[in-house]
């Protein structure tokens, strides 16, 4: 696809969700989904749900994946093999990513990981897989930062300029995308530079959020939002795409109603490693049904999916995820 032809198809599914969510309606069926391959994990981060919420280690089944995958819409966009967990630590995400494409062709695939075990034969499997977007998390390379954000480690950012090269090498066209949470100027200035000098696409930057039990000081939400606005003109030049869902520009403002429904749920659903639709990761008790026991159909059209939607700031006041201000 032309750079104009994405930009105007990007342009128009932005104003469908800006109509859909300014007037309180889902899409029809499920456009977007993260499925949990694995809660197994090489780090144990301090602001992880995983550990604040005492998740147990399971890789997910192959028959639930295979139900999963099999129930997504033709459509579906985007199918996203994250969750609370490293998914290189599942052996079978490569197979996985393989079927995820012969079902959904036009379907964007990516998965998000810490990059600790990259090898040469991991980066090579991945490079042959049909995965269009690979997350690296990481939140600095050599800038100190607080003890519960990922800390620099040579090595991971050693795997991380040599897959980019590889990429390169090859011609692939995976792309990349770096995931860090905001500390500070320095830190974030970093990454920025180091995103910029091995061809990173896309640079999402993340306000911590942690569970009410698990406080921690977090930067003032003005001091935040310059670091964000800074970035992002730094990007513009660079042309790298810097994103937040800590930060709204107005039209974003008005269909979250002035944060109070999520920018994500309105066509988005999580699976956990038992085959259970969640509106995300952290509503780990809230789930909508059992993959293996109904149609995707069934649980997306649900009574306890469609009131949620309607009641969730009751449910999610203290997540400020995708939300422009702070909850807590």
């Amino acid at each position: 696809m032309s750079a104009k032809n994405n930009f105007l198809t990007q342009t128009t599914e932005n104003i469908r969700a800006f109509f859909r969510l300014l007037f309180l309606y889902r899409s029809a069926e499920t456009e977007n989904v993260s499925i949990e391959i694995t809660t197994y994990c090489n780090f144990t981060c301090k602001m992880c749900y995983k550990y604040a919420y005492k998740i147990g280690d399971k890789h997910i089944s192959p028959d639930v994946f295979k139900k999963i995958n099999s129930e997504l819409p033709k459509n579906i966009k985007k199918i996203s093999l994250s969750g609370l967990g490293e998914g290189l630590m599942n052996p079978n995400i490569i197979n996985y990513l393989h079927l995820c494409r012969e079902k959904h062709p036009k379907a964007l695939l990516d998965f998000t990981t810490n990059g600790n075990l990259f090898s040469d034969e991991i980066t090579e499997d991945i490079l042959c897989s049909p995965v269009d977007m690979v997350t690296f998390s990481l939140d600095t390379i050599s800038v100190p930062i607080p003890e519960m954000g990922h800390k620099a480690d040579d090595k991971i950012v050693s795997n991380i300029k040599k897959f980019a090269l590889r990429i390169k090498e090859c011609g692939s066209g995976i792309k990349l995308r770096l995931q860090s949470i905001v500390f500070s100027k320095e830190q974030v200035d970093e990454i920025l530079e180091f995103a910029s000098s091995i061809g990173v696409s896309i640079v999402n930057l993340i306000r911590m959020d942690t569970p009410s039990d698990m406080m921690y000081s977090r930067l003032p939400i003005k001091k935040f939002r310059d670091i964000f606005k800074r970035s992002r003109k730094w990007g513009k030049r660079k042309k790298i795409y810097v994103i937040s869902s800590g930060y709204h520009s107005l039209p974003m403002r008005l269909a979250s109603h002035f944060d109070k429904i999520c920018l994500q749920y309105h066509n988005f659903l999580y699976f956990d490693v038992d085959g259970n639709a969640l509106p995300c990761c952290v509503l780990r008790n809230y789930s909508f049904g059992d993959i293996m026991n109904l149609s995707l159909n069934e649980i997306w059209s649900s009574i306890k999916a469609s009131k949620f939607f309607k009641k969730q700031r009751l449910l999610c006041k203290s997540c400020d995820v995708w939300r422009h201000s702070y909850s807590h």
